[in-house]
């Protein structure tokens, strides 16, 4: 039986070797990932026999690919022991047909491989990006060109303790605006002001980083 539990801070170290050990994986097998949005998606882990479970609850009860150094038919085992106990339809999500080959070979036509395109990674050439050719980017052009017009003597600043209060309220103004459930900068005072600064740097480091790659002139 396995024992699910909120994911915490003190998960971090645990996770992160048996997620590193794993190749070829996506973004949601990074302990980053898993801890940000496991509000949003009501994520839990378990360990088992040197593997991790990872289960999101929201809008029903469903799991990634189990990682680390397990067997895999018992974990497949106590999955399935598990959304039976929690009532509802197995399903795991981010696996490949490798992945399905796996369990396929071990239960033989018991379960069913569909591919989802909505859950896709998002992937980009990057010479597309540096220049923007062509009338698919003409927006991003024209919002490169506003910003630059508008906001002239814009400059970067790294995220520390005497500027972080102006960081959260732009981030509050902007969720305000867009009606945005995550909620980065609220009144949660347990989590410490570097786990602020770590998420807040990761986010605004990769806004910032493809600004300078969109302000690219065109050639």
């Amino acid at each position: 039986m396995l024992e699910f539990k909120k994911v915490s801070l003190d998960d971090k170290i645990k996770i992160k070797e048996i997620l590193e050990a794993e190749k070829d994986r996506g973004c949601e097998y990074t302990f980053g990932n898993i801890f940000i949005w496991s509000d949003i998606y009501a994520t839990k882990v378990a360990f088992f026999n040197g593997g991790l479970a990872i289960r999101h609850d929201k809008n029903g009860v469903g799991y990634l690919f189990p990682v680390g150094e397990y067997n895999l038919k018992t974990a497949i085992d106590l999955l399935l022991c598990d959304a039976r106990e929690e009532g509802d339809v197995f399903t795991i999500y981010a696996a490949d047909k490798e992945d399905f080959s796996r369990v396929d070979d071990i239960f033989p036509g018991v379960f069913e491989f569909k591919e989802e395109r909505d859950y896709a990674e998002y992937i980009y050439l990057s010479s597309n990006l540096i220049n923007l050719k062509g009338k698919k980017y003409q927006k991003k052009r024209n919002h490169i060109s506003r910003f630059l017009r508008e906001q002239p003597n814009y400059k970067f600043c790294r995220i520390d303790e005497s500027n972080i209060s102006r960081v959260c309220e732009m981030n509050d103004n902007w969720n305000s605006m867009y009606d945005v459930m995550i909620k980065v900068c609220g009144k949660n005072t347990k989590l410490p002001f570097q786990l602020w600064t770590t998420f807040l740097n990761l986010i605004l480091t990769a806004v910032l980083l493809k600004m300078r790659v969109e302000s690219l002139p065109t050639r």
